[in-house]
């Protein structure tokens, strides 16, 4: 699923989330909702951030999350142009994962500086900012 969407680092770098590298679907045996980033490195990037992971209800709550260092490697050592395939593991509720309900909820994610916890500030193609960083990924799928 291609997205395409450009965050900002503190030093006006850019990282672009390209999309999911699969659809995200839930793992039966384990409740777990696997989900592939892909990132890319504009530039060189100086700092160093997480990525997190959310799963969302109606409202907006989070559900499940996983927080992590995207690919497992630090962001300052990601090149210019390099693409970053990111996997995030998320643990959700029993009821849940085994529910058609699943659908109705939806998968956001992006970046921030773990030390000031301040998220990276995210653009569309067109140049709309992203409220509060949260990139919307779609719904996951289903049992």
């Amino acid at each position: 699923r291609s997205i395409h969407i450009t965050l900002t680092t503190e030093d006006n770098s850019e990282i672009v989330l390209l999309g999911l590298g699969s659809t995200p679907q839930v793992d039966p045996a384990t409740n777990q909702l696997n989900v592939e980033i892909v990132w890319q490195a504009a530039a060189n990037i100086s700092g160093n951030y997480k990525a997190f992971v959310h799963l969302i209800d109606g409202t907006g709550a989070i559900v499940a999350q996983s927080d992590a260092v995207p690919g497992e490697r630090v962001t300052s050592r990601w090149l210019a142009g390099e693409v970053i395939i990111d996997r995030h593991l998320l643990t959700l509720p029993t009821e849940l994962a085994n529910s058609d309900e699943l659908a109705d909820y939806q998968l956001v994610a992006g970046l921030y500086d773990a030390i000031g916890m301040q998220r990276l500030t995210a653009n569309t193609a067109d140049g709309a900012e992203v409220t509060d960083g949260r990139i919307p990924l779609g719904s996951p799928s289903g049992p």
